[in-house]
């Protein structure tokens, strides 16, 4: 593959478009609308700064902070300019909070084992408001390759070349997060729960009980482009795809969790929780997890984790077993807090 570069010295960015004109070629931001303004923290560009690398520092994607900071592309960031980043830990959300999401797609699947039918018969299925619509179109990165212009640490331009579609499926996962989905979150988490079991198998799920982990996996990976398997059973998407190297953790990976105690779940690898040299801690990003079953970032020790699982058609690069250090609440993951 050939990316064309430049060695020139590179421009500042526009400025950001002011909103009095209504006109802009930049992106939309996909993640910041109808967003509380605490959601989002500001940083400092330093020389040496990549928008890959501050993304990963604040466990995002480049494409969602070029989004919310009106970057087009190609992208040019420079020293000591402000960006918008979304804070790694969110506070309590309010239920009113909605999201901008995107078209209907396979749903994840919950943290149990597949319903049978019969629990599908006694499960009501929860009346939504109609005028709540939970996911609206937003754009979906493409296949591009994109350029990024920085500064490095002696002043000097450096590029750094991209791909948006690595794991794609957890900028997803990200936006259900900022939204601060979580059970008996009010109608909006209900109708953003009943969606992701609308797209398995367990069509007549009860938001307020029933585990919805498997469902918010299968989701997500549907909306990035990417088929699941249809069931909200967790262990079953141990047999799902394909297995990653060697059967080890990697970025976007999805973890078939078998706790000691007993009972599956269901979550997307976003990293490490714990120092190199240390014990494992998989940092995980993942519905029905965390202190009030919401979409959240959680850990767990490694040796929990079942089944690693690609999407057959997902190329995977050696970066994406490179796990980063990320943030994650402080809520113990157990079989009791993802059931």
């Amino acid at each position: 593959m050939v990316v064309p570069t430049s060695t020139s010295l590179h421009q500042p960015p526009p400025s950001e478009p002011s909103s009095k004109s209504g006109a802009s070629t930049a992106p939309k931001p996909a993640t910041s609308a109808n967003l509380h303004q605490d959601d989002f923290e500001r940083y400092i560009i330093k020389k040496g700064d990549t928008l890959g690398n501050i993304a990963k520092s604040h466990s995002t994607s480049y494409v969602t902070l070029a989004q919310l900071n009106h970057i087009s592309s190609p992208y040019v960031i420079r020293p000591g300019q402000a960006l918008k980043v979304p804070r790694a830990k969110q506070a309590a959300g309010s239920s009113s909070t909605s999201l901008p999401a995107a078209p209907t797609a396979t749903a994840a699947q919950g943290d149990q084992s597949s319903p049978t039918p019969s629990q599908e018969a006694s499960s009501a299925s929860p009346a939504t408001s109609s005028a709540v619509n939970p996911h609206p179109a937003i754009s979906q990165p493409g296949n591009d390759v994109h350029t990024v212009q920085s500064t490095n640490t002696t002043g000097n331009p450096q590029t750094e070349v991209l791909n948006p579609r690595r794991a794609p499926w957890m900028a997803i996962a990200e936006q259900e997060f900022q939204a601060h989905i979580k059970r008996n979150g009010g109608v909006v988490s209900d109708a953003h729960i009943k969606a992701y079991f609308d797209e398995t198998s367990y069509k007549n799920a009860n938001v307020h009980r029933d585990a919805y982990c498997a469902a918010f996996v299968n989701w997500c990976l549907a909306r990035a482009g990417f088929p699941g398997n249809n069931s909200a059973g967790a262990n079953s998407l141990s047999a799902w795809g394909r297995a990653t190297r060697g059967n080890k953790p990697a970025y976007g990976a999805v973890a078939v969790v078998h706790f000691p105690t007993g009972g599956f779940h269901v979550t997307f690898v976003a990293g490490r929780a714990s120092q190199p040299g240390q014990a494992l801690l998989i940092a995980t990003l993942g519905g029905n997890q965390g202190h009030s079953h919401e979409v959240s970032r959680s850990h767990l020790p490694a040796q929990w984790v079942k089944n690693y699982r690609f999407p057959i058609d997902y190329v995977e690069s050696d970066e994406d077993y490179q796990l980063e250090t990320a943030t994650t609440d402080n809520s113990a993951m157990t079989a009791a807090s993802t059931h």
